[in-house]
């Protein structure tokens, strides 16, 4: 049987528990399902917690339940930072998700693509659009994640161990705007 273990606020409103008890629901349908054997979920708002469950186990072959302290290995953590700042400028009206990512970073202006030519070699042509900062949120810009072995990711690969023998050379590192540029280059 799964643990269950939920805290709120206790300056909630009248519909606090209505509330916590919709995500309750939607946590044991999380394990109940199978999507997922355990999982946690905490909310804060102004410093102030508002919802903490959890349901289901932290480690399937010993049946450990998960706790207050469970320790999760997370991956990709830093994507969560950087859409957070990203919406917090979206919010104060600098960009629009529609925005070209030209209007920030002029190198991704023409972006090209690449395609198997007739004899199934890659040749870049151009894209039919500019990335626009959606696709950035999305993960549809063409922009690699890692792990499809595309011409794209092995010049990308390429043009990055070029920047670290620079380093390790004595050489100054390029900032963030120039890797960008450089990036920009490459069809995607």
């Amino acid at each position: 049987m799964a643990t269950k273990k939920t805290t709120a606020s206790e300056a909630a409103p009248s519909d606090r528990k209505q509330r916590t008890e919709h995500l309750d629901a939607v946590l044991e349908k999380l394990v109940s399902s199978g999507f997922t054997a355990g999982i946690s979920a905490y909310v804060e708002r102004g410093g102030k917690p508002l919802y903490r469950g959890m349901t289901g186990l932290a480690d399937i072959a010993s049946g450990r339940r998960i706790t207050d302290d469970t320790i999760f290995r997370i991956f990709s953590m830093s994507k969560v930072f950087t859409v957070t700042g990203a919406l917090i400028l979206y919010e104060r009206g600098l960009y629009r998700m529609y925005d070209p990512i030209s209007r920030f970073i002029p190198a991704f202006k023409n972006p090209k693509v690449f395609e198997n030519g007739p004899d199934g070699k890659p040749y870049a042509r151009p894209a039919t659009r500019e990335i626009l900062v959606r696709d950035l949120f999305t993960m549809t810009s063409g922009i690699p994640y890692g792990g499809a072995d595309s011409e794209t990711e092995r010049r990308i690969g390429r043009a990055m161990a070029r920047e670290e023998r620079t380093i390790a050379a004595g050489g100054t590192p390029s900032d963030t705007l120039r890797v960008a540029e450089k990036l920009a280059a490459i069809p995607l």
